[in-house]
């Protein structure tokens, strides 16, 4: 990919992930792409989930989730 597309799509970066992405010359077909996102996704389903249940643990159940700079928050139960 070359540099003025990788700028048009992910906007202006510079360092190691620029460099992936320039030597990045490996195609993927479409259904191990889409069961990478699949395992990426419930990965990070597991972890904000195990995470809340540390928060909670460690301030009781009586604070409100919430996610810093948001807005958004959750009551817990």
């Amino acid at each position: 990919m070359d540099i003025a597309k990788i700028i048009e799509r992910y906007g202006d970066i510079t360092g190691p992930e620029l460099d992936v992405l320039l030597s990045s010359e490996e195609t993927i077909d479409v259904p191990t792409l889409l069961s990478m996102a699949s395992e990426g996704s419930k990965a990070v389903v597991a972890l904000a989930r195990s995470m809340a249940y540390r928060a909670s643990a460690d301030v009781g159940n009586d604070h409100e989730l919430v996610y810093p700079e948001t807005g958004y928050g959750h009551p817990t139960i």
